[in-house]
């Protein structure tokens, strides 16, 4: 933390290193309304969308204003207004063109005038060229009275702040650049009485008194090194005169004060947050002394400060996306606080605060999908009450162990810990048990089914679900659930991964596994088997046996409800790989016996696929490892890269095999099987893949299809590319789907998805703490996420509204400049479909990550598509005949406008092109009569496309072809 040492109305510092906090949310306005029960909402902009709102109390009802992003060639300067009762409902809305000369504006502040209207401060862009400060004045009707620009102050600017002062208005705006700032008093009708320039200072926040004095915050230059600056709080008069001005901190000093309001005695309350991520309140007197500071590291004065009544609310966040209000006396002593769920990402971070019969409204921008910066946003709205409560009910519960089973409560049984929770009514809820299996909830009144899911199958939860009515305000509802054993058995999960490969290099496996069981798991152990052109360096779990690239840990027991991580080195060799190359690695845990009675639909067979290569042919053997026999055939299909080669059906006794062989050039070739009806594994098919046999024709293709050959808990495959540079805070997905990486990824209906998130400090200082937020999209099942390996500890949670939350409590993580090596780190997880997917259904998933309370990192989103990967409906007909010595050249590849697509080794006849996308949807038949096609492009877009050419019904040749 940093220290503080007063002088007479001089603060000094002394500055260690730390981290910025971020605020997460911002705005708050109070309101007339009904006292006690809040709620929370959303608002769409409009069909261009709205960013930047500032808003204000009116008689009847909230008003909100926002630039507008989307304007056409006749119409530049647009706002959004947009008016909601006290009951959250939108009254009305409406768009308003502004000024032909502006193409854009951005609102800035919104004050009522005593004639029923309001003005709008904001800055205004003449045609891109400069910035200057503009009122725009709306009438009772908020109907536009007129709009007024004032002198440029070039493109660097602090935001245009100002107030109504004694029937005009007092405009500042400032030149961040050349902290130089211009003060204007306006008369009513928007003509200047006078203007000011001061040289050396910035103002962030202001005051209005009620003698027409304004007071501001900001920062001072240092009058001996402009390079330094200095906190700033200065009192003017109605002319504009100093009446004075005091200025705080050393002369290393960089950080402004920036926000301010009035105290309940005639002084000012004031707040700033330092760069060193220390948020520090100042109580500052009548005369600019300073009466008290206190410094937080909570982030909770970073927001703004409302004067109310006994004392002031402050408003702040935290790095997992909730809200903080905090309420503290005139002394600075708190006296509640309280937390509340945001509803996506929030990334406007100015506010405005006012007070009126204690309601408060909390404001601020939620993204629009596609975006990553304020641009483009929504609006939130949270009614909370004068004691900081949003739902003033509570909704508790208990999960135990039901040792007598009889569905009963007993004081005696142990909670179980880590348990989702979901409230589902209006708006789904979630949370996780606590250490003692209880959970708390606050809710709003209405109907709502709560449901508690176990980690694992082998628990039934006695009143789950439970349907529940919270009829009154401030009713608290307590809820049992006693959980019970239908099977005595353990049930470890394992799970294995890397953050990324390299060749030539020590890389570090990471693994992470559990027991979800209901009973101890005695002697397990974990097998690793490491791809083959690794070579083990060591681990931090000692090593029990080694046979190859084999290696077998102990565990010991693991209890119920245990987890443990153990990491393994392993040097990548250089000579006998090629930067691209995929690797897999596999981890198997045991006890591995399921403990549950398979579906009676199931016949007992269970397909294993394995592939080797054998120059230039691949071999793929199917095995029924099972105890059945199949009693009908089941049919596999073979894709080339991205194009389905073959296909054909098989019919296996218990433990017999059958093999397929096909042509390999350096391709990447993956056959899937077909599994009985009603499999264990919960899967309809099972594959294996196989990159460079032959050459290496192409790469990026392997880890279209999930490379987990036995989907159990059980065992886990992690198969990655060994890579050069990369982004170091990204999100990857596996499997990464047909069409990928080049389009959106194809994945079957019910297919599972493993999340990657790496992480890398690329600050200038150690990240003691670094929390991932996956914003979990609702196509996903949240009741069914498995967290999993990572590179350090985490503490697993979910947020209200069903978000994932990994933290990293003292990480530790240095910065690259520091330890690149040790800078990095990441987290997998496991998510499945939500029941009922369909083809078509998009699945959009982002993280966003925080480095202490730095401003959140978002990276990539990450998105599938639900569609038929695997053609099943061809299953039965007779495989295709090959020409093994036939080889398409397509000149040039990739085309422009026309290309030459030549079948060599064949006699001339009939060809059939049939030309696709990437979905599979044909696009394009062509017929000739000899070994080639003058293929032209014609409507085509730029892109990837696939074709194959067939002669007889048999295919001669397939490949992909690029459009530039």
């Amino acid at each position: 933390m940093k220290k503080y040492v007063f002088y007479f109305n001089v603060l000094k510092m002394q500055a260690m290193k730390g981290m910025k906090i971020w605020l997460v949310m911002v705005g708050l306005v109070c309101a007339v309304g009904a006292w006690g029960q809040g709620w929370m909402k959303t608002y769409d902009g409009n069909d261009s969308t709205s960013f930047f709102p500032v808003g204000i109390v009116r008689n009847d009802g909230l008003l909100f204003v926002s630039g507008v992003s989307g304007y056409s060639n006749d119409s530049y300067s647009l706002l959004h207004l947009m008016k909601i009762d006290w009951d959250g409902e939108v009254a009305w809305e409406n768009t308003l063109f502004l000024d032909s000369t502006i193409n854009f504006i951005m609102p800035t502040n919104l004050v009522n005038t005593p004639d029923g209207g309001c003005v709008i401060y904001a800055n205004a862009s003449i045609f891109g060229i400069n910035s200057s400060p503009a009122l725009i004045k709306l009438d009772s009707e908020l109907d536009v009275q007129w709009i007024k620009t004032y002198p440029q102050v070039l493109k660097y600017y602090t935001t245009a702040i100002g107030g109504y002062l004694d029937g005009g208005f007092l405009l500042s705006a400032t030149n961040t650049q050349y902290y130089t700032t211009y003060l204007y008093r306006i008369m009513e009708n928007g003509d200047t009485i006078y203007s000011k320039k001061v040289e050396g200072e910035a103002y962030y926040d202001m005051v209005i008194d009620n003698d027409s004095t304004t007071v501001f915050v900001g920062k001072i230059r240092d009058t001996i090194n402009p390079l330094n600056h200095h906190m700033l709080i200065k009192k003017i008069d109605a002319d504009g005169n100093e009446i004075w001005a005091n200025s705080y901190g050393d002369s290393i000093t960089t950080d402004p004060i920036y926000l301010i309001a009035k105290r309940n005695n005639g002084g000012y309350i004031s707040s700033t947050l330092l760069s060193n991520g220390v948020s520090t309140i100042f109580a500052i007197n009548s005369n600019g002394g300073l009466d008290w500071y206190e410094s937080r590291n909570d982030g909770i004065a970073n927001g703004n400060i409302l004067q109310i009544a006994g004392g002031y609310i402050l408003v702040g966040g935290d790095v997992n996306g909730k809200i903080y209000l905090s309420k503290i006396d005139d002394n600075g002593q708190k006296i509640w606080e309280h937390s509340y769920p945001s509803l996506k990402p929030v990334i406007f971070v100015k506010s405005s605060l006012l007070n009126q019969n204690g309601n408060i409204y909390v404001y601020g921008n939620l993204p629009v999908p596609g975006y990553v910066t304020n641009i483009g946003n929504d609006l939130f709205l949270y009614k909370i009450d004068s004691s900081g409560i949003l739902y003033p009910s509570i909704l508790s519960g208990t999960a135990h162990l039901d040792a007598e089973f009889d569905c009963l409560p007993d004081a005696s049984d142990p909670g179980l810990s880590e348990w989702l929770i979901e409230v589902a009514g209006v708006q789904s809820l979630y949370t996780l048990t606590d250490s003692l299996g209880n959970f708390t909830m606050p809710v709003d009144t209405g109907s709502y089914t709560v449901t508690i899911t176990p980690p694992g199958p082998y628990w039934a939860v006695c009143n789950s679900p439970k349907q529940v009515d919270i009829t009154a305000f401030y009713d608290t509802l307590s809820l049992d659930f006693p959980a019970q054993a239908i099977a005595d058995c353990p049930y470890l999960t394992v799970d294995i991964s890397a953050p990324f490969l390299r060749r030539c290099f020590d890389n570090h496996y990471y693994v992470h596994y559990c027991n979800d069981g209901t009973a101890t798991a005695n002697d397990a152990t974990v097998e690793v088997t490491l791809d083959p052109y690794f070579t083990y360096i060591s681990s931090t779990l000692p090593l029990a046996s080694q046979n190859g690239n084999t290696l077998t840990f102990d565990l010991g027991d693991v209890a119920v409800g245990d987890c443990g991580n153990f990491q393994i080195t392993a040097f990548l060799d250089c000579d006998s790989t090629i930067l691209g190359q995929t690797h897999c690695t596999s981890a198997h845990i045991s006890p591995d016996s399921l403990c549950i009675p398979p579906l009676p639909l199931w016949d007992g067979s269970s397909i294993e696929v394995d592939a080797s290569c054998n120059g230039d042919s691949v071999t793929f053997t199917l095995t029924n490892v099972g105890t059945g026999g199949m009693p009908a055939p089941l049919g596999f299909i073979i894709i080339e890269d991205q194009i389905v080669l073959m296909s054909g059906d098989f019919q296996l006794g218990p433990g017999e095999s059958t093999t397929v062989t096909s042509p390999s050039n350096g391709t990447t070739l993956h056959l899937e099987a077909q599994q009985a009806v009603a499999h264990p594994s919960g899967f309809a098919s099972t594959g294996s893949t196989i990159e460079g046999c032959g050459g290496w024709l192409s790469l990026g293709f392997f880890t279209q299809w999930s490379f987990d050959d036995d989907p159990d808990p059980f065992t886990d495959v992690d198969c990655q590319a060994n890579i050069g540079s990369f982004d170091p805070n990204d999100k990857q997905g596996f499997p990464t789907g047909l069409g990928a990486p080049t389009e959106v990824g194809v994945i079957e209906p019910g297919q599972d998805i493993e999340y990657l998130i790496r992480f890398q400090n690329t600050g200038t200082d150690t990240a003691f703490k670094v929390t991932v937020v996956d914003v979990l999209p609702p196509e996903l099942d949240l009741a069914a996420v498995r967290p999993g390996a990572s590179s350090h500890a985490y503490t697993y949670g979910v947020t209200p509204e069903g978000w994932l939350t990994f933290t990293f409590d003292n990480i530790q993580l240095p910065d690259s400049t520091t330890n690149e090596p040790a800078s990095h780190g990441f987290v997998r997880f496991r998510a499945s479909q939500r029941p009922g997917l369909g083809w078509g259904n998009v699945i959009a998933n982002t993280a966003l990550i925080y480095f202490d309370f730095n401003a959140p990192i978002q990276t990539n989103t990450y998105t599938h598509r639900i569609g038929q990967v695997f053609p099943w409906t061809v299953v039965g007909t007779t495989p295709p005949v090959f020409h093994p010595k036939t080889n398409v050249r397509i000149v040039p590849n990739p085309l422009t406008d026309s290309a030459l697509l030549q079948v060599d080794g064949i006699e001339p006849g009939p060809l059939n092109l049939v030309l696709t996308d990437i979905s599979g949807k044909v696009l394009r038949q062509q017929t000739v009569n000899g070994t080639g096609f003058e293929f032209q492009r014609g409507e085509l877009n730029p892109g990837l496309y696939f074709f194959k050419i067939e002669r007889n019904g048999e295919r001669v040749g397939s490949g992909k072809l690029m459009v530039k």
